[in-house]
């Protein structure tokens, strides 16, 4: 019970035993981008894309992130496209896409 008592518990346990899930690290970016510790997300995001690299919906997470910090490098973009074009559009990369939309309606991102 101690383990599943906290988000962070939860993660690092999970992390130790399936190291090689991109999900555990997309996870763990998402716990790291609340405390905004953005360096922190994007090192989880790379380890992920790392072990699954024609995943869009990483890409577009980085996205998000750079939302925050009010500049998309060119490059990020051209990542985002290459995977899409190239990958399966997952319920990931719908969830993603739809909370950048958001996040653009609500004036949250002004970079994209």
């Amino acid at each position: 019970s101690n383990i599943w008592s906290s988000t962070y518990k939860f993660l690092q346990e999970s992390r130790l035993h399936h190291p090689l899930s991109p999900r555990v690290h997309i996870e763990i970016a998402n716990l790291f981008l609340q405390q905004n510790e953005y360096e922190a997300a994007f090192a989880e995001l790379n380890e992920a894309s790392r072990l699954d690299p024609n995943n869009a919906g990483i890409a577009l997470h980085k996205i998000l992130i750079y939302c925050r910090l009010q500049y998309v490098p060119p490059n990020v973009y051209e990542e985002a496209k290459q995977k899409i074009k190239k990958g399966a559009i997952t319920p990931y990369v719908i969830t993603v896409l739809d909370t950048l939309v958001q996040n653009m309606f609500n004036k949250q991102c002004a970079s994209v």
